[in-house]
């Protein structure tokens, strides 16, 4: 089977946080830096491609297409042009996986197609909402046949174990990473997506 991959990009203003104490290198450009690699090395002509971002609300950033040459200059264009969309306060996280999921129940793949989450974010949930809570984004990827990976940038372990627990299909499709080694992270879950679950996962 091939992998569908949509992206989910955490733009909330934590992500402008420096990756060291020194340098000016933040969280958000090393994943802009990490989507470059991604999209000029690793995605072949054809494949499905989306890319929203969420902060306190869900923006579908990439429109779903099909990767070619023609759009791959635009592609990169409009990956590049994300910092500057990077200032929301708030990370409503289930909220945005929620919507994502329920957007592609209805996109139409191929026959040989698995719709694939790879989402990065570094900040717990904040949604005072209560109809937006981990076991609604789980049972919206369900519904949606969708597979989730997570890239858990910065955040502390009782986070980490709740998307375990309660969240993705498996366990080691969450990944935990510091700021330092954040661009690996998001390669690494977009290989495990891409591989349809059967990349192993590198020591981080």
């Amino acid at each position: 089977r091939v992998a569908a991959i949509s992206f989910l990009i955490d733009v909330s203003a934590s992500m402008l946080s420096r990756v060291s104490s020194t340098g000016s290198y933040r969280r958000i450009d090393a994943t802009v830096d990490s989507m470059t690699n991604i999209l000029k090395s690793e995605i072949k002509d054809g494949t499905y491609f989306s890319l929203s971002a969420f902060g306190k609300k869900f923006t579908r950033y990439i429109e779903p297409l099909r990767v070619g040459e023609k759009n791959r200059h635009t592609i990169l264009e409009r990956i590049l042009e994300i910092p500057s969309i990077t200032r929301e306060r708030c990370t409503h996280f289930w909220a945005a996986l929620v919507e994502l999921a329920t957007e592609m129940k209805n996109v139409p793949l191929r026959f040989n197609e698995r719709p694939w989450i790879v989402a990065l974010t570094d900040g717990g949930d904040n949604d005072s909402r209560r109809e937006f809570t981990p076991e609604r984004a789980k049972m919206a990827l369900e519904e949606a046949g969708v597979t989730l990976i997570v890239v858990a940038v910065d955040m502390g372990q009782e986070y980490v174990d709740l998307l375990r627990r309660a969240v993705v299909e498996k366990p080691n499709y969450v990944i935990g990473t510091d700021s330092s080694n954040l661009s690996a992270a998001f390669q690494e879950g977009f290989r495990i997506a891409d591989s349809g679950g059967d990349a192993v996962m590198e020591s981080l």
